[in-house]
């Protein structure tokens, strides 16, 4: 059971409808929206990330193609940019209030 914990799952869970049906039932999907270009600056070493799908789309079009995955899932959005740590902390904390 799921409940009263966090979880943070690789992007890929997308692909797993069986565990997002659990996660759905047990949880709160939360999906912190990072523009493109800071994601894609953040991920180091990407050519040796086990990013499913990576090969064979390249970054941009991947990114793209799972966005509205993310976003169907989602019970809540969070969009960030600059914002510290604490700030998206805050914000988080909000939206379960």
């Amino acid at each position: 059971m799921l409940r009263n914990k966090v979880f943070s799952s690789s992007g890929s869970i997308i692909y797993r409808k069986q565990a997002l049906k659990k996660l759905k039932r047990e949880t709160v999907i939360v999906y912190i929206k990072v523009p493109k270009e800071k994601l894609k600056a953040r991920i180091k070493n990407m050519d040796r990330r086990a990013i499913v799908g990576l090969r064979k789309y390249g970054f941009d079009k991947l990114f793209d193609l799972r966005t509205p995955m993310y976003e169907k899932c989602a019970d809540i959005e969070i969009e960030v940019t600059n914002e510290s740590e604490g700030v998206i902390e805050k914000r988080l904390l909000k939206s379960f209030t």
